[in-house]
């Protein structure tokens, strides 16, 4: 850089003795360069080489930790894509009503579960037309009361359909909530209505 530096005058004494300086004036400036000189900051960037040997012997401990990770990866993805392959899909079976229906009734037939707890079988049975019908005809029946549920089939039913459902619940409920007692000959005649009825909604898929 380029610029002028002054140094003041400078006094001492010593032991009785003065001693003194001049002031010093310092001008400093660039000598100019040859042409073959340039200066830095014009000099262009030297070109340096890739070296792959220098790069690997520095670097071998990053590489070989990044081929273990590659060679990692390609077996997870294996291992996972042929246990897809092996598994099968699983598909949900619909549920087939109408069949849950009809083997119920043929266990409350064959158990004759009346006979030692008339409650527990009108509750079985109650429910199983209940929820079977409702699921046919697309209406909450199994959340509805006895009249309630009249009312909701009263001008979709025929007389005899409405008939024989009020027969099988209005004796459902005479046993559980009136804990009355009703004659055997009744429970068969409630599980005949029953098993009528879910034939007369018996699905398409079924008639062959």
């Amino acid at each position: 850089d380029t610029g002028s530096l002054v140094f003041p005058q400078w006094r001492a004494d010593w032991n009785g003795r003065k001693y003194s300086t001049s002031a010093i004036n310092i001008n400093v400036s660039l000598a100019a360069l040859n042409g073959d000189i340039q200066r830095e900051e014009n000099r262009a960037l030297k070109t340096i080489g890739f070296n792959l040997w220098w790069w690997m012997r520095h670097y071998w401990l990053y590489l070989i930790a990044a081929l273990l990770s590659i060679v990692a990866l390609i077996v997870i993805l294996r291992i996972y894509s042929k246990r897809s392959k092996e598994q099968p899909l699983i598909q949900e079976v619909p549920r087939d009503l109408f069949a849950e229906a009809i083997a119920g009734l043929s266990k409350l037939r064959k158990e004759k579960t009346w006979e030692v707890d008339a409650k527990g079988y009108y509750i079985k049975l109650g429910d199983l037309v209940r929820v079977y019908l409702g699921a046919q005809t697309g209406l909450p029946l199994a959340e509805q009361t006895t009249n309630d549920s009249l009312d909701m089939l009263k001008n979709k039913w025929t007389d005899q359909q409405l008939q024989a459902y009020q027969y099988i619940l209005t004796r459902a409920d005479y046993v559980k909530f009136a804990k009355g007692r009703v004659d055997v000959s009744e429970h068969l005649e409630a599980l005949e209505r029953a098993e009528s009825l879910i034939l007369e909604f018996k699905p398409a898929a079924h008639d062959s």
